[in-house]
């Protein structure tokens, strides 16, 4: 016979198992950027050739051509939020 323990947690198991495959998880990267055109760019290819969900770029203002750049791309993973000015990386990430 199962302990009352044991079935407990084969439920439980059970349970987690069917939330797992009725919704898998969703992988996301944020990425937030002011002025480093540069190290940004190879940041960003590099993420784009990743299994991600979503990429939100937080652009804080940027003057050296980030944002053009930006809106020359075309992924439906990419989320890009431009700030009118730098309120830096915290401002940034509390968005």
């Amino acid at each position: 016979p199962i302990s009352p323990k044991r079935a407990d947690r084969s439920a439980l198991r059970q349970k987690m198992a069917e939330q797992t495959h009725a919704r898998p998880p969703t992988i996301s990267a944020i990425v937030v950027t002011f002025n480093r055109f540069e190290k940004f760019r190879r940041t960003l290819l590099r993420l784009l050739d990743e299994p991600l969900d979503q990429i939100i770029i937080v652009d804080n203002g940027s003057t050296d051509g980030t944002r053009d750049w930006l809106r020359g791309l075309s992924d439906a993973r990419l989320t890009v939020l431009e700030q009118s000015e730098n309120g830096g990386g915290a401002m940034g990430f509390e968005i």
